[in-house]
């Protein structure tokens, strides 16, 4: 589509005109309109990147298994994860300037929000040490607005409005006896302590495509189990890929036992070198469980340590993980398998922060 000016038309020929009677600059203005109605659209270059860009996240998307297309469809928020933030604060300065989202405004004093289920209404959420009462929170129907009262150690009131329209840099404000506070919410990393053991009678269902473990049985609860074996770690952060509307998780596996040597999985390796999604599952006794699940390719997992080769516990490098988290999100029971071994693993997780 270009710009044509129509013959005779006075608006482009008087000296009062919107465009100069100057040949040169008449010129520029109209290549200036012609630029601004075709936009982008003909920049042969960003068409092309963005193009081969389309084309690579429909490669990945018909990679990922069934399963994992389903859940990403019915929960593309992550909800029901646990989420951890560190909570900035800035004075009412930060507001009347229109400046909510400039962290630079904002000071860190420590405090943080924990939310056992993000997302879900009725679910724990933690500030600093409390946990604030359930009947104390409102959570709005497209999950995006939390509104929180509870009250300090003095027993005086403390209301939060958090807004979550933008994920990766959530807003809101803080009333406290002390005064009127702008918030940031800065996404933090969630990390649990994990022992490890190989006896638990934890297997593989028998298609073979899911773990099962029985945390209540004999064999688990007189089994030997390796204290302080990895720190697991995730973070959820949105999708670097345009073309698809989700959040997804960063995780890591961080070997205590190999002096610190971690798998860690971000989303520029997401999906096809692996996937971590959380999903309400059955937990096989009448009640349901926040669930996270991650798979890894083989070629991304590291080889076992040298320094385990003579320990029950050959590594910590999971291909196939699946962790069952508590109502509180503080503690989780599970599994995992590795590369080339039948093994699976049994675990206990507890968090580390906070």
């Amino acid at each position: 589509m270009s710009f044509q000016l129509p013959p005779g038309v006075g608006l482009v020929t008087g000296s009062g005109g919107l465009l100069s009677n100057v040949p040169g600059v008449r010129r520029r203005q109209i290549s200036r309109i012609n630029a601004y109605v075709r936009g982008d659209r003909f920049n042969a270059k960003a068409n092309r990147r963005l193009r081969k860009a389309e084309h690579k996240s429909k490669v990945a998307q018909r990679r990922l298994p069934e399963a994992v297309v389903k859940a990403l469809q019915s929960n593309p928020m992550q909800y029901g994860a646990p989420r951890y933030f560190k909570v900035l604060l800035a004075g009412v300065k930060a507001t009347n300037d229109c400046k909510l989202h400039d962290l630079e405004r904002y000071e860190d004093e420590g405090h943080f929000m924990f939310f056992s289920s993000f997302g879900v209404a009725g679910s724990p959420v933690r500030f600093n040490d409390h946990w604030i009462p359930t009947d104390g929170e409102e959570l709005s129907p497209d999950k995006r607005i939390y509104t929180l009262a509870t009250k300090d150690k003095n027993s005086n009131p403390v209301s939060l409005y958090l807004d979550f329209t933008l994920p990766e840099s959530p807003s809101g404000f803080l009333e406290t006896s002390d005064g009127h506070f702008a918030v940031a919410l800065k996404p933090w990393a969630v990390s649990y302590q994990v022992k490890v053991s190989g006896n638990a009678g934890a297997y593989k269902s028998s298609g073979q495509q899911t773990l099962k473990w029985d945390e209540t049985s004999d064999v688990w609860t007189k089994a030997t189990w390796e204290d302080n074996s990895m720190v697991f770690s995730y973070d959820t952060v949105a999708n670097p890929d345009p073309f698809t509307k989700t959040l997804i998780n960063e995780v890591a596996f961080q070997d205590q036992r190999a002096g610190g040597q971690t798998l860690e999985l971000t989303s520029s390796m997401y999906p096809t070198d692996y996937t971590s999604i959380f999903q309400d599952l059955d937990t096989g006794k009448g009640t349901t469980a926040h669930f996270c699940i991650t798979t890894v390719t083989t070629t991304n997992v590291p080889p076992a340590p040298e320094i385990r080769a003579q320990d029950a516990i050959k590594s910590v490098f999971p291909s196939l993980a699946m962790f069952k988290f508590d109502e509180l999100a503080t503690s989780f029971t599970g599994a995992y398998t590795v590369p080339g071994s039948d093994q699976v693993y049994a675990v206990i997780g507890q968090a580390a922060d906070p």
